[in-house]
């Protein structure tokens, strides 16, 4: 499905799965769907921003050249780009990797088979997983955890979670290069525990609510419990 104009785009019924890809051109300004929904790809070319008030999801890829922003929750089989930035009131997940050209934010998590960069920060209200790298121009920052599978985490200025910290590799804080290195702040990594990797930078361990983690049913699926921070 390809939508040249505004006319296009307002008779399509957006509360429906579309089957296929759908393609909409450039420079038609803000769009608002209640929600997009499509079997394949769906790509958004520059000067067109999406802002759904429910959800995003691709069977295959997504890719905007400027913003995409969702109410609830962002989801793609494959890949998701944005030129810009890419926001979710809930989660941002990926099958492969998730790149934005500013920053990235979800209210709840950010997962990626691959990998997850961002030219800015990228925040979360519980945790931020990659199979294998994360890596931020600006700070990375998690309500629970944060994990990079085979590779490590790399941010311009800090990083935090309030419970786990994993990679495989480095850990690496403070390496914006127009920061002078006064500023202590800027390479601390702060978490509840490190579980592995190496930290280049400052590292402060909070340690992670023992009280809680007795306490915890774990009930959410995954390496993490969202809860308590522990391996499950």
């Amino acid at each position: 499905m390809k939508i040249t104009s505004l006319k296009e785009f307002n008779a399509v019924d957006w509360s429906q799965r579309i089957n296929g890809n759908v393609e909409i051109s450039a420079n038609l300004g803000v769009i608002r769907p209640i929600k997009i929904w499509c079997t394949g790809s769906l790509l958004v070319e520059a000067g067109t921003y999406i802002e759904a008030g429910e959800s995003i999801e691709a069977g295959w890829s997504i890719k905007a050249g400027t913003h995409i922003k969702a109410g609830t929750h962002i989801k793609a089989g494959g890949s998701i780009e944005a030129g810009e930035s890419i926001e979710a009131g809930g989660s941002i997940e990926a099958g492969t990797y998730i790149e934005s050209g500013t920053y990235m934010e979800a209210g709840t998590h950010i997962k990626a088979g691959w990998s997850i960069k961002a030219g800015g920060s990228i925040k979360a209200g519980t945790h931020i997983e990659a199979g294998t790298y994360i890596e931020a121009g600006g700070s990375i920052k998690a309500g629970t955890h944060i994990e990079a599978g085979t590779c490590g985490i790399t941010a311009g200025l800090s990083i935090s979670c309030k419970l786990s910290l994993s990679a495989k590799f480095r850990i690496i804080a403070g390496v914006e290069p127009w920061e002078d290195g006064k500023n202590p702040d800027i390479s601390m990594v702060t978490c509840g525990k490190l579980e592995s990797g190496t930290v280049v930078g400052t590292l402060v361990e909070t340690g992670l609510p023992t009280d809680q983690a007795s306490v915890c049913q774990h009930r959410q699926t995954g390496k993490f419990c969202s809860e308590c921070g522990e391996k499950l």
